[in-house]
């Protein structure tokens, strides 16, 4: 409302002033009054949160206004952030906030919000001992937050109780050794940081005076160290004491400090060496076991499933001499254990490693890799390759021997591979006479040395068949010699360059003309007659034609 509204109403009735704030009735008193309402408390600040600047606690907080406005606090620290709210007054729509605590007075950085008139800011300050803060707005607007100082818990005692563990006069990374705390007043919480004996770890403990803990070793090296620990405690206001370092009460072992050290013993295994020509063991064989140990105080060496019994199992020997006790046949569990031990930490460092056994002759497969094994080599193919395979159910400590029984020849020196599959190429030519052969002889020697020479399941493999051939037909000619033997007619087939011949006729058949047929004049022969039969010698084709033929 401006001077124009009181204007217009100047020397009228008594001033109908509904909705204005003012109650004069003429148009003086109501400028006069207009001024005294615009200085007034006007504007809007607000103390919203305080939180420790780096450490310390402050708590116990209440707030108004829909948890928006802090009115009280419990603080622990002099060293506090307060933020603030402030609304637009009447002066400025960005206000100027101050923040006072006794004497002293810091004027607010605030930021406005994106949306709407509210700015809001922080300051650190230090409290000095003053416990009331007050935030003014330049408008007037107040508002006053109390806070009450809040006492930390003080550490009384601090110290390492109920000795080391078990006959250690060490400790190791992972072990635990008792600690005791008292406090002045009940505590909730108790800290240990990492440094010195302790790694960082935290104990929520019921709330009384006394607390005994179990604190967890850290690693702090190789070397022999008197270390002590650094500890803090809460109080349920959440309130920490200042931090207690353990050696700075005194150099008593077990109380004030304890004996710190990592150092495990060293193990390890080597070379394992077996009877000549071996890789295994069987019988009550021996073999020896290269080890290395060292910073230990005691040894065991042992075999847990029973394999092996070892010679002077509590004396640290390299060799270590180990003898086939049980077990027939075995290549990959370990069953030669070693365990050191050093008393002083009670730290212990084990290793494993395996010593074969194979007290077991092994068996032997063989197997084709098809049913019959196809020819080449005549009428422009190439030699057939068929790889076989040895399986055994061990491994094999050479590669295994196995001879053709009949027909086929072996390539290369040998069968390659290694521990239970080894392969050879049996070379099959169309030369060869088709037919079921057994296997040779075969020797598979397993890792001890145990030799098999059988075969296990089926000892004969077949030559049949042969690879497709392209055979060229003399003009007006309808016959062809094919130089391979066929043995099973019903997997034989033939295109020819001329025409479809989908009739096979019978083996020998010489009619013609037989329309779109076909034949062998004889099996099991080599060389064979491919014969046309749909057109006579006289009658063929005037130009040269080809045949492809294969038994699958």
């Amino acid at each position: 409302m401006g001077l124009i509204g009181i204007s217009q109403v100047a020397g009228a009735t008594p001033f109908d002033n509904t909705g204005t704030g003012f109650t004069s009735t003429n148009v003086q008193d109501a400028i006069t009054e207009a001024a005294t309402l615009a200085s007034v408390i006007d504007g809007a600040a607000f103390i919203t949160n305080i939180v420790p600047t780096s450490t310390g606690n402050v708590a116990s907080k209440t707030y108004s206004s829909d948890g928006v406005v802090l009115e009280t606090a419990l603080t622990d620290t002099q060293l506090v952030t307060v933020s603030v709210l402030g609304l637009t007054g009447h002066t400025n729509y960005k206000p100027v906030l101050t923040l006072s605590w006794g004497i002293h007075t810091q004027i607010m950085t605030i930021t406005a919000s994106a949306d709407k008139p509210v700015f809001t800011g922080s300051a650190a300050i230090d409290l000095q001992g003053e416990t009331i803060l007050i935030i003014t707005h330049e408008d007037g607007g107040t508002h006053t937050t109390t806070l009450t100082v809040d006492a930390p818990p003080v550490i009384v005692s601090a110290n390492f109780t109920g000795g080391y563990p078990g006959s250690q006069t060490e400790l190791k990374s992972g072990d635990h050794f008792s600690f005791n705390v008292v406090s002045d007043i009940p505590i909730i919480a108790i800290e240990f940081t990492d440094a010195g004996a302790y790694t960082a770890q935290s104990f929520s403990v019921a709330s009384s005076t006394n607390h005994t803990v179990s604190g967890l070793i850290a690693n702090r090296g190789t070397s022999v160290q008197s270390l002590g620990a650094t500890v803090r405690v809460q109080k349920s206001t959440g309130s920490w004491s200042t931090y207690h370092l353990t050696s700075g009460d005194g150099s008593v072992d077990g109380t004030n400090l304890i004996k710190l050290n990592n150092l495990f013993p060293s193990v390890s295994t080597g070379t394992i060496t077996y009877p000549a020509s071996q890789g295994a063991l069987k019988g009550t064989e021996t073999a020896t076991v290269v080890n290395t140990i060292s910073n230990y105080d005691t040894i065991a060496y042992t075999s847990g499933n029973g394999d092996l019994t070892i010679t002077n199992p509590t004396i640290m020997e390299t060799p270590k001499t180990v003898t086939r006790l049980g077990g027939s046949y075995n290549v990959v569990t370990n069953n030669f254990h070693i365990s050191a031990n050093r008393v002083a930490n009670n730290a212990t460092t084990t290793a494993d490693t395996l010593v074969k056994i194979a007290n077991t002759n092994c068996t032997l497969t063989v197997t084709e890799p098809a049913t019959r094994l196809r020819s080449g080599g005549n009428d422009g193919t190439a030699a057939q390759n068929h790889v076989i395979t040895i399986t055994a159910n061990q491994d094999l400590f050479v590669a295994p021997t196995l001879a053709a029984g009949g027909q086929g020849v072996f390539q290369g020196a040998g069968f390659a591979g290694s521990g239970t599959t080894w392969t050879r190429s049996l070379q099959v030519t169309d030369n060869m006479t088709k037919g079921t052969y057994a296997w040779g002889s075969i020797v598979g020697t397993n890792l001890a040395g145990l030799q098999t020479t059988a075969i296990t399941g089926n000892t004969d493999y077949i030559l049949g068949g042969f690879v497709s051939r392209v055979l060229t037909l003399d003009a007006y000619a309808n016959e062809v010699n094919m130089n391979v033997e066929a043995i099973t007619y019903a997997n034989v087939s033939m295109t020819w360059s001329v025409k479809s011949l989908p009739n096979k006729r019978t083996v020998g058949t010489t009619a013609v003309p037989d329309a779109n047929s076909w034949c062998l004049h004889t099996l099991s022969t080599n060389p064979t007659i491919v014969r046309i039969l749909d057109t006579s010698a006289t009658l063929g084709s005037s130009i040269p034609t080809t045949i492809t033929i294969q038994e699958t």
